[in-house]
């Protein structure tokens, strides 16, 4: 483990979520329920007409309705969650003269929010399979202290350079896994796992593959 990523616990992000989902749906039936009728009964003890009672609560739903639909659409601008996703692999080569010195993996990750959003890494693992031998980078600290992704922009991270052997030729199979923790600013109460794999060939010089990284 290179990195070390302090979060809420477990039980605190879900009793926040739930206690969301508790207080939207007391919202949305007990009072959607609750308020036209209470208007009918409050016409009803004024001794108005039938009429302007039944209008009265026809509107009173109506607007309820109204104002339901755009506090889910607030929630759902200011909601973190899911917000931020896995776009795609990167691989960064280090050629020498006739054959490849080093490479090294990563990946890139979309904000899809209206507000900047901070990522932080954990337990980042990557490595080089072939046969048997298995190559991985230097076992060194990140400063991994949250990178801020702006308004519906990409941010990546990349682990170390894998050095190769001199004669490292052949098809290999390349891993990838992580444990990404997001939010706003400095809290990061959110967070999903990558686990991607694909496969190189390396001749000399030359790679190919690489390109299409699969869930394991």
């Amino acid at each position: 483990m290179r990195t070390t990523t302090r979060s809420s616990p477990l039980w605190t992000r879900v009793s926040k979520g739930a206690a969301a989902e508790i207080a939207k749906d007391i919202i949305k039936y007990i009072l959607l329920w609750a308020i036209p009728p209470g208007v009918g009964v409050m016409g009803w003890l004024q001794d108005l007409p039938w009429f302007y009672v039944s209008v009265g609560v026809i509107v009173s739903g109506a607007g309820l309705m109204t104002w339901l639909v755009q506090f889910d659409e607030w929630r759902s601008r200011i909601r973190v969650e899911n917000k931020l996703s896995f776009a795609n692999m990167r691989i960064h080569l280090t050629p020498a003269t006739d054959r490849m010195a080093a490479i090294r993996f990563g990946f890139n990750l979309r904000n899809t929010a209206t507000f900047p959003i901070t990522f932080k890494i954990d337990n980042l693992k990557s490595k080089l399979t072939q046969g048997n031998n298995t190559l991985y980078p230097p076992n060194k600290e990140y400063v991994n202290n949250g990178i801020s992704i702006p308004p519906g922009g990409t941010g990546f991270f990349d682990d170390y350079n894998i050095v190769l052997p001199n004669d490292f030729n052949g098809n290999t199979s390349a891993e990838l896994q992580c444990k990404v923790f997001y939010g706003k600013a400095d809290r990061f109460d959110h967070e999903f796992e990558l686990n991607k794999v694909t496969s190189i060939n390396f001749t000399g010089s030359v790679i190919s593959g690489g390109q299409h990284w699969y869930d394991q």
